[in-house]
């Protein structure tokens, strides 16, 4: 195997993050009773998409759905939060990313605590600073005969990390994509292919598949054509 970026497998390339997230998520039923949702117990600090944002919403028999998915809005109805415990839902991830909407992904037990209450206020604040930080993908090559055409086979190697108390380590998503692809490269790496095969390791996905999308750019300006093969949490039932 070969560094892809001269003599180095660090690829860099620059991506604004929130840091510091700070975030606050109340319950009030009806009865007064307040109920503090924990971040990383209740919800997932890493996957609110909205940094700077406050707000009272108020749940009703009519917001609460069944498929995963909890949509409240504020006293002016001008505002909506969406909460969420489906993160495989169809369309989420895309939507959480794009949308100006502020959404919140809730564990089990986060979403539980606000379908138990009902009726209520749900209070909400987030504020997180944003920097712009240098990043690396590793990315290694093995070559082939045609240099113009290429398979990369990818994997995200990043998690969420910590979580107010809690520790995500991502076993599963995603050190079960990385062993595959290490595993893959092992033993392909004495083979002589027709095209050269790119093992590629991609950081920032959970922040919106940042890593990868730089790797887009760099093989679509480096080959005339390529086909890409990701992934991700091997095993997941």
């Amino acid at each position: 195997l070969e560094p892809f970026n001269a003599d180095n497998m660090l690829v860099p390339f620059e991506a604004d993050l929130p840091v510091a997230i700070d975030s606050k998520l109340i319950l009030e039923g009806i009865d007064g009773s307040l109920t503090s949702l924990e971040a990383g117990t209740d919800y997932i600090a890493p996957l609110i998409n909205s940094t700077n944002v406050t707000g009272n919403f108020f749940i009703s028999a009519d917001t609460l759905e069944d498929d995963g998915i909890i949509k409240v809005v504020n006293e002016e109805k001008d505002n909506v939060l969406v909460l969420t415990s489906n993160l495989l839902r169809s369309g989420w991830r895309n939507n959480f990313e794009d949308s100006s909407v502020p959404q919140i992904a809730l564990t089990s037990g986060g979403m539980d605590k606000i379908q138990a209450a009902k009726e209520g206020t749900i209070s909400f604040s987030c504020t997180a600073e944003v920097d712009t930080m240098t990043l690396n993908n590793v990315i290694a090559l093995l070559p082939g005969t045609d240099h113009t055409r290429a398979i990369v086979v990818g994997a995200h190697f990043d998690h969420m990390g910590q979580s107010g108390q809690t520790l995500y380590p991502g076993a599963v998503d995603n050190a079960s994509g990385v062993a595959t692809v290490l595993q893959l490269a092992r033993l392909l790496s004495n083979t002589q292919p027709s095209v050269d095969i790119i093992f590629a390791f991609w950081n920032a996905e959970e922040h919106g598949q940042l890593g990868s999308k730089f790797g887009k750019t760099l093989f679509s300006q480096t080959y005339s054509t390529y086909c890409y093969l990701n992934v991700d949490c091997i095993g997941y039932k």
